[in-house]
């Protein structure tokens, strides 16, 4: 699923709206799931936040879709 965290252009961190989404499309929080982004840098951007809201099975997909 694609859950946006940054606007463009910009980009302008959206955090808020980025957690609300993940919450209303992952309410488990031990959920296992791959952040991940093109290069790396904005998922690797998002991983405290998601690790702050509480979620203890992500990882972030480092070098992104790219390196992938």
């Amino acid at each position: 699923m694609n859950i946006p965290a940054f606007s463009l252009p910009g980009p302008t961190p959206l955090q808020a709206e980025f957690l609300a989404g993940l919450a209303a499309a992952v309410p488990e929080k031990d959920k296992k799931m791959v952040v991940a982004c093109a290069s790396g840098k904005r998922s690797g951007m998002c991983m405290p936040w998601i690790v702050a809201a509480g979620y203890t099975n992500a990882v972030d997909m480092e070098g992104g879709w790219g390196a992938w």
